[in-house]
């Protein structure tokens, strides 16, 4: 496989965004959002070795034939240590950017992981953290002052990080539906993990360090994958009306439902039709097609997004519209990436190479 040493940098472009990536550098991306937000992530660390300076495998960006979306992907080697290897895929629609991250220790094994670190900056005003606490989703907000605070500190990661600035605009970072995956320090003995969001007025930093373990506890060789999502609006989305209503039953994780969901999206004929979601959070490892777990913690937000942008483009080859209701739960509600999947529909992206 041929390896390129250059420093490119390639673009993908809305009118309501910006996304730049770099390729064999520490920040990788960085993204000019509406308002005065804008939003940046470093590069990772597996056993203190960093990406800036990586040998680049792969990098390229390109549009879906009808604009609706655009694609990314990164994937560069750490020449150091045991030569990790970390490849990233992007996909952009409307205001929702979804990531793939896959880490592969190479000839060795990972000893500790520190994920990028992402850094929201503006004009702000407020942070909110949405956690699970037992079994429920909950919310923290907090005003920002000019000094730095804590306003967030676990061993377990929050399932989102969304920033408000002054003029209204909203950016939001979470994480993907594989939530038992960002918690995999339950899974070894001697591990320990370390997630803070901190900051003030002007910057705030969500810090993320899902894998350290003790020199004597061993580590399986195995690969990493992590999934998230960047959700953003120029300001909050008021709730919209639609001609008739339909409550999503059961978990979108589950494929039997998501089937059963595609199959009345297509018989479904005429005017506006608006998608309550009942059951977002949920732990059946069933749904995942993992029998041999009973609980692996998961929520939808992908699936959402998949579900929405292709029943989108369906019904506006005939002329209708596919809304997505607000939660029944007020957290889920506050959610940016809930709001943005109901206007999906935005054929204006671009790439820049």
């Amino acid at each position: 496989m041929r390896m390129s040493f250059s420093r490119p940098e390639k673009k993908i472009i809305s009118p309501d965004f910006e996304l730049t990536l770099r390729a064999g550098e520490g920040e990788f991306a960085s993204m000019s959002l509406p308002g005065t937000l804008s939003l940046s992530m470093g590069g990772l660390e597996c056993n203190t070795f960093g990406e800036d300076g990586c040998l680049i495998n792969k990098f390229k960006v390109h549009n879906q034939i009808d604009c609706f979306g655009a694609e990314a992907e990164i994937f560069q080697t750490i020449p150091f240590g045991t030569e990790f290897k970390v490849q990233r895929r992007f996909e952009c629609a409307s205001n929702f950017m979804r990531m793939t991250l896959d880490v592969d220790p190479g000839k060795g094994a990972i000893e500790e992981l520190k994920l990028e670190d992402i850094i929201f900056e503006g004009d702000l005003e407020s942070v909110k953290i949405f956690s699970i606490d037992g079994r429920e989703l909950i919310l923290k907000k907090s005003e920002l002052a000019a000094e730095n605070e804590v306003f967030y500190e676990s061993s377990m990661p929050p399932c989102a990080v969304q920033i408000i600035d002054k003029t209204g605009a909203v950016a939001e970072f979470g994480c993907g539906n594989d939530l038992w995956r960002h918690r995999t320090v339950e899974l070894y003995a001697g591990c320990r993990a370390e997630f803070k969001v901190s900051g003030n007025q002007e910057r705030i930093v969500f810090s993320r360090v899902p894998l350290k373990f003790a020199p004597e506890n061993a580590m399986p060789k195995r690969s990493f994958r992590f999934k998230y999502y960047v959700a953003f609006a120029d300001k909050a989305i008021a709730d919209m009306t639609a001609e008739k209503v339909m409550d999503v039953e059961g978990c979108m994780s589950s494929p039997a439902v998501r089937r059963s969901l595609r199959d009345i999206l297509r018989k479904f004929n005429g005017g506006s039709l608006m998608l309550n979601a009942a059951n977002f959070l949920c732990f059946d490892a069933g749904h995942l097609e993992r029998p041999g777990k009973e609980e692996l913690v998961h929520w939808s937000v992908e699936d959402f997004f998949e579900l929405m942008l292709w029943g989108s483009k369906m019904f506006a080859k005939n002329g209708a519209k596919l809304l997505f209701g607000s939660q029944k739960n007020e957290v889920f509600r506050e959610l940016c990436a809930m709001q943005v999947c109901e206007n999906l529909l935005k054929n204006d992206l671009n790439t820049e190479e």
